[in-house]
């Protein structure tokens, strides 16, 4: 049985192995419907609450299709995600989902009378959380909304876990956790009572009044109150010794007794950090990683030293974090706080490691006669000077380990924080934390802090800067602080400047503070190969790349490539997302491409491009090949050293899945820098893949730029062969037309050539789009002509794929027997040829035809074997119309809410593929449903958007099919309107022959 996880990010695991769960969104609902384990949350409930309180139009859609997948995945272990009463469960036992075991833990600790017992329990209760609930799918705002009272409890639980610990007389181990919990939560005020309560007992006097006055300050401050009377009342009786306050104290154990056991020399020391930012927000992951690495107040001073090395690109805020980090816990280290820039990225030489100990030794008080020369004296005169104190040391903008390594303290105690651009692997010991941009929510809030209510009028244009300025710190303050010095300025004006500058960066200056200067002082670090690998990979039009992509845009080996990019990424000039996957920062990006034009010539970038383009497009035709049925004939030249190979089956569908956004984008770069024959070469390469899986605006995008890129370059094959999967595209959108024009096009051109392979599949793809338009004999002849022509050239896959063409035409026709024969025999060639996708078609097709013929179960059979196939080869075309005809089989044995359920299925799979043509018929079979199942003005509604859908894509079948239905629906109500609709129906099926 499944376990599931939300006490923390949202997991499923399978005993220790976890399970792959899906998207995001997907994600995002399970989670939600786990918190309500086999109790029903209403549809509209889950849509406000997947899309945060606003869903798109095509949010119920989409969400069918994140059910329909969770579906899929949950299937196997029996875990079933079910519809009840206008909404949706997921029926699974409470007991193997965290939460729900969290909260019977709880009931039963609550029921111990022993403490120590209590104790145990509460502990074992509370280490089922990892982190925030949904902390990987779910930000604040959705928290409070669905978990508030979950948050209590758990709140609830520490208290009780900690006055647990208070009556076994363990009060130090209590006063730990009660300090962070005490800053993370100040208005709840019984957490301050019991840490006072727990160092009153441990003879911590001072340190329970200091702790009153901080919460009380902090309240005062933040909030406008006094202490609430309880806080008040033991605040006095701490001021007055009441010695009905102290418990006996219980005995430690002695190794915990030296581990608590507080440093016998307290100096109070320097205080050099710099300001925190009162506009400071967020973080509260980093942060959170920072806090839980540093020691308790109770155990730092007989702990070992914590280095803690914080690393990010330029202006991504780690300064400003390490300083927020220092404040916010540098009461444990009451002996000094010191801050030094050594000047790692700055214009200004770095400070030797020597020069750096002579400032801090100063910090400290050591005075200038008194400093002894050279490093290894300085060294040992700061470790000594360290030795007995609790030290928060910042080092600030760091150039390489070496630098830091002699200035870290070597005794017990202390705290190092450190910033740099460079990850630091060489410093032993440190723990490291990468910082990345802002979250949205973050950028907007910092926004709103900066500037003020004009962001909360315009959250619109907030989040626009928040895009333009790639959620970079630095760069949202710069262009934040503009606005606020702006106050006749809007959110747009500053939209629109930002947008105006280029490149982009430049617009992101203020007082000498400057995003271009920044990302400067980090390229400037970097050595020349690094540099000039930096400004080419400025020119991929993609989002990520692979060290192949970058090895051809630098003509470098994949070897030296790699080197170079670890280099970038370790400078954080590049983000490595994923292992082996990189990728720039929008702003860098825009100041790379500045680089470019000044440093690189416009025919050493076109060069660089070319050279992609062929990795690409070489890499594109191997991938493709296992996936193809038929083979590539054009001239590609040679193999370029970077392309990725060989690949099988597996691993062709995996390269493009990552790869097809840049793929993509590659066929507009090609388009730019006028290389016609890559352009529309390499959109030939990408079409198996992009129709197999259904990316059907990708499809017409690329063969349209691919189309004018072989007419400008005025290549009559190139034009005629994207013309020929174009039409692919338009058929399945339904600009059925449009896809008739192009295919005669190439038909002609086939027929002047003497192609005969080329015009027997030009055929067979034309009697695809005539037999939609309702010309079924001209369809037929069609077939049997391409049928003809692959016999005598000897093309077995496409007869078996004309063959079942015939059988789905017999079909609509009615003509049954015949359906049957053409669908076995194209099945019996196809299975024996190995062929995957075009298997697939065939079940499907003869499982359409068994449908019709009322043998529902050799239906059932071959249209779930349809399925399985598609998803197993990952093709997922066709697949909306096979599940409609498993709706249907459910509706004909009565079972009318599986047989809905699979419709919206469908139609969210017809929409997210772009299957117009596959929507209009679900619809259709979808009203019928809604019809026998009693949901008359959903059916109406179904009906009425396939007449209009069949009407402007010339679907004559489905016109008269949503006449039909509206004729049924309206017999009743409106008889003259269902004569009229039936009438027109009748007309149209005498037509066309059906």
């Amino acid at each position: 049985m499944l376990d599931f996880l939300v006490l923390g990010s949202v997991e499923a695991r399978f005993g220790d192995q976890p399970v792959k769960l899906g998207r995001r969104h997907e994600r995002r609902l399970l989670g939600l419907l786990l918190l309500e384990a086999q109790r029903p949350i209403a549809t509209e409930r889950l849509l406000d609450l997947v899309w945060d309180g606003d869903p798109p139009r095509s949010a119920r859609t989409v969400m069918y299709t994140h059910i329909s997948r969770l579906r899929s995945i949950l299937r196997p272990s029996g875990v079933g995600l079910l519809a009840n009463g206008g909404g949706y469960l997921v029926d699974v036992d409470p007991r193997h989902v965290d939460l729900h075991r969290f909260v019977a833990m709880i009931d039963r600790a609550r029921q111990l009378t022993e403490a120590a017992s209590r104790a145990e329990a509460l502990a074992d209760a509370l280490r089922l959380w990892r982190g925030p609930l949904m902390s990987d799918v779910a930000d604040d705002h959705l928290r409070r909304r669905v978990g508030a009272g979950i948050e209590e409890l758990r709140l609830t639980a520490i208290e009780s876990l900690a006055e647990a610990w208070l009556a076994e007389g363990q009060y130090e181990l209590a006063a730990v956790d009660l300090v962070d919990l005490v800053e993370r939560h100040p208005t709840r005020e019984r957490f301050v009572c019991l840490l006072m309560t727990a160092l009153y007992r441990a003879g911590r006097q001072i340190d329970a009044l200091t702790c009153y006055h901080v919460s009380r300050e902090r309240l005062r401050s933040e909030f406008g109150v006094d202490p609430g009377p309880e806080l008040a009342n033991l605040h006095l009786r701490v001021l007055q010794n009441d010695p009905l306050l102290a418990n006996p104290p219980t005995t430690t154990p002695a190794v915990l007794s030296r581990r608590l056991a507080k440093p016998a020399a307290v100096r109070v020391g320097a205080r050099q950090l710099p300001r925190d930012l009162v506009d400071f927000v967020g973080r509260d992951e980093p942060l959170g990683h920072l806090i839980s690495a540093i020691p308790g107040p109770a155990l730092v001073g007989s702990a070992p030293s914590v280095v803690l090395a914080i690393d990010g690109m330029a202006g991504v805020g780690k300064t400003a974090l390490a300083v927020h980090a220092g404040h916010l816990i540098g009461d444990r280290y009451p002996d000094a706080h010191l801050y030094l820039d050594l000047r790692g990225h700055s214009d200004q030489a770095p400070l030797e490691p020597a020069t750096a100990l002579d400032v801090l030794l100063r910090q400290i008080g050591v005075q200038g006669e008194h400093l002894p020369e050279g490093l290894p004296a300085r060294v040992a005169r700061w470790r000594r000077e360290l030795a007995g104190r609790r030290v928060l040391l910042l080092l600030d903008n760091v150039a390489t380990s070496e630098q830091v390594d002699p200035v870290l303290p070597g005794v017990d105690g202390c705290l190092t924080l450190i910033t740099s651009r460079r990850r630091l692997v060489g410093l032993d010991g440190a723990q490291p934390l990468s910082l990345d941009v802002l979250t949205t929510e973050e950028s907007f809030d910092l926004q709103r802090r900066i500037v003020g209510d004009r962001i909360a009028a315009d959250p619109e244009g907030a989040a626009e800067v928040t895009r333009l300025c790639g959620q970079l710190a630095l760069a949202i303050r710069l262009a934040a602080a503009r606005l606020a010095h702006r106050p006749a300025w809007t959110v747009g004006d500053l939209v629109a400047r930002l947008r105006s500058a280029r490149p982009a960066p430049v617009a992101l200056t203020a007082e000498g503070r400057s995003l271009p200067a920044a990302f400067a002082l980090s390229y400037d670090q970097v050595g020349d190969s690094e540099q000039r690998m930096f400004r080419l990979l400025a020119l991929h039009p993609g989002t990520q790349l692979d060290v192949h992509a970058a090895a051809a845009l630098a003509d470098l080996d994949l070897d030296q490539a790699a080197s170079l990019l670890d280099e970038l990424v370790d400078s954080h000039l590049l983000h490595e997302p994923t292992a082996g996957r990189y990728q720039l920062h929008d702003l860098m990006r825009a100041y790379a491409q500045g680089l470019l034009r000044t440093r690189e010539t416009p025919d050493e970038s076109r060069g660089a491009i070319e050279r992609l383009l062929d990795c690409y497009l070489h890499t594109a035709v191997a991938a493709s090949t296992p996936l193809e049925v038929v083979s590539f004939d054009y001239d590609l030249g040679p193999a370029p050293r970077h392309m990725v190979g060989p690949l099988d089956a597996a691993g062709a569908r995996q390269w493009f899945n990552e790869e097809r956004a840049n793929l993509v984008a590659s066929i507009s770069a090609a388009q730019e820098f006028a290389l016609d024959e890559h352009a529309w070469k390499l959109t030939r390469a990408l079409w198996r893949y992009v129709f197999e899986v259904g990316h059907i605006d990708d499809l017409i995008r690329t063969h349209v730029i691919a189309l004018r890129c072989a007419q400008r370059s005025r290549n009559r094959r190139g034009a005629a062969v994207t013309r020929n999967y174009l039409a692919s595209g338009y058929n399945q959108v339904g600009r059925l037309v449009e896809a008739e024009d192009h295919l005669r096009a190439v038909l002609a051109y086939n027929i002047e050539n003497g192609n005969r392979p080329r015009e027997a599949n030009t055929q067979y793809l034309l009697a695809g789009v005539v037999h939609w338009l309702g010309r079924y004999p001209e369809a037929m002849d069609l077939l049997h002509r391409s049928n003809q022509l692959r016999a005598e050239v000897g093309d077995e896959v496409g007869v078996g794929f004309g063959y079942t063409m015939l059988g789905e035409i017999c079909t609509t026709l009615g003509r049954l027997d015949e359906a049957l024969d053409w669908n076995q025999k194209g099945l019996d060639i196809l299975r024996r040829l190995g062929q995957p996708y075009t298997t697939t078609v065939a079940h499907a097709h003869l499982g359409a035809t068994f449908l019709a013929m009322g043998r529902l179960t050799d239906a059932e059979h071959h249209l779930n074997r349809s399925i399985d196939m598609k998803r197993s080869v990952g093709a997922a075309v066709g697949e909306s119309v096979v599940l409609n005809n498993l709706a249907v089989l459910d509706r004909m044995r009565g079972r009318h809410d599986p047989a809905l359920d699979r419709h919206l299925d469908a139609l969210a799979a017809a929409q997210h593929g772009g299957e117009r043509i596959h929507e209009c018929l679900i619809r259709n079979s979808h009203g019928v449903t809604l019809r026998m199942a009693g949901d008359v003005e959903a059916a109406l509604s179904q009906h009425r958007q396939a007449l209009a859908m069949a009407l402007e894509m010339r679907i004559p079948v489905e016109e008269a099919r949503a006449l039909a239905g509206l004729a049924d629906l309206v017999a009743n109500t409106d008889p003259g309107a269902a004569a009229d609709h039936r009438e027109q129906a009748l007309r149209i099926f005498k037509q066309v022959g059906v």
